[in-house]
């Protein structure tokens, strides 16, 4: 990871629920802080990361990322993958939430993560659509930027970005934005009778690599990378 500091730092895995990635940040000698706000979540990551936490390379924190439990300007790095802070679904949350990563990030440094992409998911929502009311709820998806990543649970209700949008909302914040990448998935398209021919696969494989390195192509994109400095 280009951005990650060289020497040993305080990365904060924010959102890190089950522990993915705390293992791979400490390997690479960094003491992470892994904090989710889901016990159950944490429960899976202390048994995922137990040596680590007895080595004292890692701590695990139950907390709120949007009422972070840390002084200003502690962390040299902050990694917040597969949209921790757009979880609540509305926009004034999601500008909370990045204040508080904001606060806690050292000047200079980088803050890298990953947000759904809404173009795509409010199209591949009218794909799947049965009924007209599936439709309309797709159709807000796209004008709102409000979905349920779990159908009828209103807990998992997400804010989906456009990539303009992320852009000016993480430098509205303050950070200075270094990039927004695109993750086309081009697969999600496919018709079913077509998912199980290999050359297919392989095919769509080379043209997602190709239209990766594409901005244009970035509002089709299922998910957003993105790396902004404080």
């Amino acid at each position: 990871m280009p951005y990650l500091p060289k020497e040993k730092s305080l990365v904060l895995d924010a959102g890190g629920g089950s522990g993915r990635w705390t293992l791979d940040l400490t390997y690479l000698g960094h003491h992470v802080v892994l904090l989710d706000f889901s016990r159950p979540m944490l429960g899976l990551a202390k048994e995922k990361t137990g040596r680590v936490l007895k080595t004292g390379e890692a701590d695990l924190i139950l907390a709120d990322i949007h009422s972070l439990p840390f002084h200003a300007e502690i962390f040299d790095f902050v990694f917040v993958e597969a949209d921790p802070f757009t979880q609540g679904g509305t926009k004034e949350e999601v500008l909370t939430a990045l204040r508080q990563l904001f606060q806690v990030l050292k000047p200079g440094r980088f803050m890298v993560g990953s947000v759904s992409g809404r173009y795509a998911i409010a199209v591949s929502e009218i794909q799947k659509s049965q009924t007209v009311e599936d439709v309309k709820r797709a159709v807000q998806i796209l004008k709102t930027g409000q979905c349920l990543a779990i159908p009828d649970d209103p807990g998992s209700l997400l804010y989906l970005f456009t990539p303009l949008e992320l852009k000016e909302t993480l430098e509205e914040i303050g950070f200075h934005v270094d990039k927004v990448e695109s993750t086309v998935t081009i697969s999600h398209f496919l018709p079913k009778h077509l998912e199980g021919s290999g050359e297919v696969l392989e095919l769509l494989l080379d043209l997602e690599k190709f239209v990766r390195e594409r901005p244009e192509a970035a509002p089709y994109s299922r998910r957003m990378h993105f790396a902004a400095r404080k």
